[in-house]
């Protein structure tokens, strides 16, 4: 198989698994009312779809539709006749598929002469139809085009790129959660043993597990699916039994349910299909839809859903900056799937129960009638045009006008971008946000106008819609439109003003964030403007973060402190210690710990040491190993008083941090 054989069955690949996408997702939104857990069965048969589909579609015969639809005018179409040159025939729709029948049994038997035989077959012997798909490849012919052909290695080698990439990166994250689990103190006895012990009896698990605890780690996390772990950060010890409960509770249904499993099986889909953006959305939904249903099993237990929910936003909490080691593992308070779990948690008429044999069934048989059809299918022949897409868009029923959007902005025309500003201006609002988001996608920044005037749309999610559009543009033009949202009474559109600028930067954009940072009452908006301002550099971020963290806001100082240290915390130093000297908050002081001994500033060490007396172990624990990583030899008599500190944790970092000092010397 040539290279252009190769990337033509990868095109395919990458169209097919979009089209099994968009019906999971579809069947997701059908069954958003149902349990999480018969959601997730849809998306682990889907993502299992797509790793098959290079296979499939190599060993099903070609599935190839009709190009001229009912009722459609017969079109002049070439056709090539066996061991014939191609000749121009007037072919009605009947004659159609027996000449492209005839036409690919006779590609295939003429590849020397210069045809591909998947290309040949995929478009019948037709040449590049007007407004339409060529063989093959978009507009290629019946013969590949030379600097197509040419092309076609370096686009092979950039997906490849691309796969092992995503390979590797889940290479390096199993190994490193592996390796801080071979660091981690396995619980054989004791209170958390047993009830562990308790709760997988009652869950049903059967299989081998470890349950083990971590210094490491910051939130509850569970790997691996022959030999399952549960790693608990060290303040689970110290944590009261309703809490370790609902936690083992969590973890362990992941256990139960295999999930690791459907990680690494997202991970592999990504890998392959990881230059299509739905890819990567149905993996977020797919992860989300795995907590919840991991959710549900804590609640059928007896947790009630408030208790559960304070419980989760108390965990989620150490985690407004999560480390690199959790990410081989299943976290169990991602802060981005949270505000959606916590409304299923407290939804009184949502579906809680796991998926019935008969649920995984009808999935089951549903993905075999949607998957094996697609395989076979070969997309260049039915990809409509442009003009096609922009005609459906008159149609009467609102769902066509929203697959025909969506396929004009995954087409990535510039020509779709005309039909597209019309659809801002639909009767139906699920149209007109998927509109702006299409607009977004195409990047063509002519459409700047049409999503600034979406702005003022009288649905919140059209205009979260056109602010992440916006976002997309890249587009400093769109700051002063944004900033006018300021305002807006719907939360969700201030928060996603974040993301939008974040990915325009620049000063202007900074200073808007900054004022939300200030001025906006909701503590999520303010978290996540917080978190934007760190990701990229602009002269007056540093004192907006610093600023911050007076907020009145618990989640917001934590994140002002965590955001310090990513940016370089040394020449926050002094503001770090009057922070500390006044914080209530234990999550928020053990962050300014972390960013204090990052800063790598002698000045840090007073504060520090001063830490060592705090009345929380998690504090002194913190403190400790701060000291020994800042390796300042004033800290020395205060480690050696903190060997004697009553809790245990805190005595064995203090004598890991003498150590490090001692290194230092």
């Amino acid at each position: 198989m040539s290279p252009f054989d190769l990337l033509d069955l990868l095109g395919g690949t990458l169209v097919r698994g979009g089209l099994i996408l968009a019906a999971a997702f579809l069947a997701a939104g059908l069954l958003r009312r149902r349990s999480a857990a018969g959601r997730y069965a849809v998306w682990m048969a889907a993502f299992g779809g797509l790793i098959a589909l290079p296979a499939l579609t190599l060993a099903l015969p070609v599935l190839e539709p009709p190009t001229l639809g009912p009722g459609a005018r017969a079109a002049p179409t070439m056709v090539a006749g066996p061991g014939t040159t191609t000749h121009s025939a007037l072919v009605t729709p009947m004659q159609g598929d027996a000449a492209r029948l005839a036409a690919m049994r006779s590609a295939m038997r003429s590849s020397v002469a210069g045809m591909t035989p998947r290309g040949a077959s995929s478009m019948g012997g037709q040449a590049a139809h007007p407004g339409g798909m060529g063989v093959g490849l978009p507009g290629t012919g019946t013969t590949a085009r030379p600097w197509l052909r040419r092309a076609a290695p370096w686009a092979l080698g950039l997906w490849l790129a691309g796969a092992l990439l995503v390979l590797a990166r889940l290479a390096r994250d199993v190994r490193r959660i592996a390796q801080v689990t071979r660091r981690a103190t396995i619980l054989r006895r004791g209170p958390l043993a047993d009830l562990a012990r308790e709760v997988a009896g009652d869950l049903g698990v059967r299989q081998p597990l470890r349950i083990a605890i971590s210094r490491e780690l910051a939130v509850p996390v569970s790997w691996g699916f022959l030999r399952p772990v549960v790693l608990l950060p060290a303040a689970a010890r110290r944590w009261d039994p309703e809490r370790q409960r609902v936690v083992l509770r969590h973890e362990l249904a992941h256990v139960r349910r295999g999930d690791y499993a459907g990680h690494l099986l997202i991970e592999l889909g990504c890998a392959i299909h990881w230059p299509s953006p739905l890819a990567w959305r149905a993996a977020h939904r797919a992860r989300l839809e795995q907590e919840q249903a991991c959710d549900d099993r804590v609640l059928a237990l007896g947790t009630g859903p408030i208790d559960y929910a304070q419980q989760l936003l108390d965990i989620a909490r150490t985690f407004v900056s999560p480390g690199a080691t959790h990410r081989g593992a299943l976290a169990m308070a991602a802060a981005a799937t949270l505000p959606e779990r916590m409304r299923a948690i407290l939804d009184v008429g949502q579906d809680h129960r796991p998926a019935g044999r008969r649920t995984l069934l009808a999935v089951g048989g549903a993905a075999l009638l949607v998957g094996l059809p697609t395989a076979a299918l070969h997309p260049w022949t039915v990809g409509p045009s442009v003009a096609e897409l922009s005609a459906r868009l008159g149609s009467a029923d609102p769902v066509v006008r929203r697959e025909a959007v969506w396929s004009l902005a995954s087409l990535g025309s510039s020509g779709a971008r005309t039909a597209l500003v019309a659809r801002l201006r639909d009767p139906d609002p699920a149209t007109r946000g998927m509109a702006a988001w299409g607009l977004g996608k195409l990047g063509d920044r002519a459409a700047l106008e049409p999503l600034v005037a979406a702005l003022g749309d009288g649905d919140a999610h059209v205009r979260e819609m056109a602010v992440l559009a916006l976002g997309d543009l890249h587009d400093p033009r769109a700051v002063p439109a944004l900033a006018r949202l300021a305002a807006d009474p719907e939360h969700g559109v201030r928060s996603v003003m974040t993301v939008a600028l974040r990915e325009i930067r620049g000063d202007a954009a900074a200073g808007e964030l900054t004022r939300l940072l200030s001025d906006d009452p909701d503590p999520h908006t303010r978290v996540m403007a917080v978190t934007a301002l760190a990701r990229f550099e602009s002269r007056g971020r540093r004192s907006a973060l610093e600023a911050a963290l007076a907020d009145p806001a618990a989640e917001v100082r934590s994140a002002a402190g965590w955001s310090l240290e990513t940016i370089g915390s040394r020449p926050s130093v002094t503001r770090l210690l009057a922070a500390l000297a006044r914080e209530p908050d234990v999550e928020v002081r053990d962050a300014l710990v972390h960013a204090l001994g990052d800063s790598e500033d002698p000045a840090a060490v007073d504060g520090l040491v001063g830490a060592l007396a705090d009345t929380v172990p998690q504090i002194r624990e913190s403190a400790a190993h701060m000291l020994g990583m800042l390796g300042d030899p004033r800290a020395a008599e205060p480690l050696m008083v903190a060997t004697r500190d009553p809790d245990h944790e805190v005595r064995l970092t203090a004598v890991w941090a003498l150590d490090a000092l001692r290194q230092d010397r």
